[in-house]
């Protein structure tokens, strides 16, 4: 349970430093000379918001679901593997947001047009910051 927390802490880190270079990247390369509609805008918004709306149903559903699992018997594979997916959909979730945001800034739109893209982006990966489940209650059997 240990290595896997941990490991999940490595992925989380890893990909919170990544958007800081998505940022950078994106004010250093040449952004296109040609802004696309605003209704390109507008479709990668409507679809970062799904992806917002479905990082929480993720965390609803599947993280609770393995986090019961996990309270009940100690370490299960199962329960183990699934409470881990759900942090890294979320994961994934979180950092195409900000991805999203990096490639508006290269086809041409401003800082303050793709800045909200990193910022949720970023503070999903910390409000969805990953949490041992409770150690299950050890049964002590009594001798009558």
């Amino acid at each position: 349970m240990d290595s896997t927390f941990r490991s999940l802490q490595i992925v989380r880190v890893v990909m919170l430093i990544s958007i800081g270079a998505y940022v950078l990247l994106g004010e250093y390369l040449i952004p296109a000379r040609v802004l696309p509609g605003r209704i390109f805008f507008f479709t990668l918004t409507a679809i970062a918001i799904a992806m917002v709306v479905g990082s929480f149903m993720v965390r609803r559903f599947l993280g609770r679901k393995a986090t019961t699992a996990l309270a009940d018997v100690p370490t299960p594979a199962s329960a183990l593997n699934l409470w881990r997916g759900a942090y890294i959909v979320i994961y994934a979730f979180s950092e195409a947001i900000a991805l999203l945001g990096f490639v508006l800034r290269v086809m041409g739109y401003t800082l303050a047009e793709v800045a909200p893209f990193y910022i949720v982006g970023f503070f999903l990966f910390l409000y969805f910051a990953p949490k041992k489940p409770p150690v299950p209650a050890r049964v002590e059997e009594t001798a009558s």
